[in-house]
C-alpha cells in the first residue's frame, strides 16, 4: 500500500505530495492474536503447510469453544451459524443485508474448510510457498476476526428459552 504526506514548499507557495511504499500495515498486524501466536512461528521457520493447516483449526476452534457444539466442519458451520437457530449472528438477521452476511461467511466458512483444511490435512503434498501461506493466513485471520465479533445469539433465537 502506498501512503501519501504533504509537505508546504514556501518558496514556490505550493504542496507537495511525497509518496512512501511502506506499508501502512504490517504482515503480523494483519494476522488475528491467536494465529499470530501459536502459527507465525510456523510460518516463519519454514513449516507453511502446517501454519496454514492450523489456522484453520484455530478458527474451528474458536467457533467450538464460543458455541460448544462437539461438530466439525460444515456441521459445526451450519449449527452455529444456523438463519433458524444460531448460535452466533454475524451482524443482524432483520435485514435483507444482515442475512446475507450470515449466509455468504457459513458459505465462506464452509469453504475455507473444505478447500484450504481438507486438502492440507490430507496429504503432505502442498502447492504452498511463502506468499501464498501468508495469503491464506491473512485471509483465515479474517474469519478469526469475524468469529470474534459475532455476537451470541438471544436465547430466544438459539432455541434456548423456554426449554
Amino acid at each position: 500500500m502506498t501512503s501519501c504526506s504533504w509537505t508546504y514548499l514556501r518558496s514556490r507557495n505550493i504542496f507537495v505530495a511525497s509518496l512512501s511504499k511502506e506499508p501502512i500495515l504490517g504482515f503480523r498486524e494483519l494476522l488475528h492474536p491467536r494465529i499470530a501466536e501459536k502459527v507465525l512461528p510456523l510460518y516463519t521457520t519454514g513449516h507453511v503447510r502446517d501454519a496454514v493447516l492450523n489456522s484453520i483449526t484455530i478458527v474451528f476452534d474458536m467457533i467450538r469453544e464460543r458455541t460448544k457444539l462437539d461438530l466439525d466442519g460444515h456441521h459445526l458451520v451450519g449449527q452455529a451459524f444456523s438463519l433458524q437457530q444460531p448460535k452466533l449472528i454475524f451482524s443482524t438477521l432483520d435485514t435483507e443485508s444482515g442475512l446475507n452476511d450470515q449466509k455468504g461467511f457459513i458459505k465462506i466458512l464452509e469453504g475455507a474448510y473444505q478447500g484450504i483444511r481438507n486438502p492440507k490435512a490430507h496429504s503432505l503434498i502442498h502447492d504452498l510457498d511463502e506468499r501464498k501461506a501468508a495469503e491464506y493466513l491473512v485471509f483465515v485471520s479474517l474469519l478469526a476476526r469475524r468469529v470474534d465479533e459475532a455476537i451470541d445469539a438471544p436465547a430466544a433465537i438459539d432455541g434456548a428459552a423456554g426449554e
